[in-house]
């Protein structure tokens, strides 16, 4: 069973990786962002990006280091860091009354930003424990 969920985890990892490094645009949209290339954000398409490799790289290690417990350790926990960073920031910015981002607000950047990064965080709890 734990080998299935961090098969899941890794792919999810890889393919939203993926996704935001070859097309910011239509990731930031289907996430509940707004389309940050109409608007002509570039630092926003930049920061997408960034993540995008973060999380492929995530992701890749979840599947390299499989057969590598201690490995497969460090990789579960520099993830779990990141993805608790994640959600607090996500919180800090919806709660944020100097820059209130109604992007943030809607129901879908709520259900597959916010409460994604925290189902990441219980994944990698979980995943430890075993």
């Amino acid at each position: 069973m734990a080998s299935a969920v961090r098969m899941l985890l890794g792919t999810t990892r890889i393919t939203f990786g993926t996704l935001s490094l070859v097309s910011p645009c239509f990731l930031t949209d289907l996430v509940g962002l707004g389309d940050v290339c109409t608007r002509g954000d570039q630092r926003a398409i930049m920061l997408t990006r960034l993540f995008g490799s973060r999380d492929l790289a995530l992701g890749g290690a979840l599947f390299y280091f499989a057969d590598q417990p201690k490995l497969l350790a460090v990789v579960l926990q520099l993830s779990l860091v990141m993805d608790a960073l994640d959600f607090l920031s996500y919180v800090a910015g919806y709660l944020s009354p100097q820059q209130p981002r109604q992007d943030m607000r809607n129901t879908r950047a709520i259900l597959l930003i916010g409460a994604g990064a925290l189902a990441f965080v219980f994944t990698n709890l979980w995943l430890l424990s075993r």
